[in-house]
């Protein structure tokens, strides 16, 4: 969620354009690789595999999981 903040965590999107304009920096295409590079170190290679990979665990964060339960409910009284 975007205004959801949860410790130890990182926001994932940021701002990078408003009103058609650049805003912030943008990483360089080397930075962009090295970024992907340490973030896939963090993986084992039994999740990074490409035949029969371990499933990396993924958790639903509290306000996402009340979303849904609060989306379902009002779809049931449709």
């Amino acid at each position: 969620m975007r205004d959801e903040r949860i410790a130890g965590t990182e926001t994932l999107l940021g701002k990078v354009m408003e009103g058609g304009k650049i805003v912030g920096t943008i990483p360089t295409l080397a930075q962009s690789r090295a970024g992907l590079a340490k973030e896939l170190g963090h993986l084992s290679d039994l999740t990074k595999a490409i035949r029969n990979p371990v499933l990396y665990p993924v958790e639903f964060s509290p306000a996402l999981v009340r979303l849904r339960e609060e989306t379902e409910r009002k779809l049931i009284k449709l």
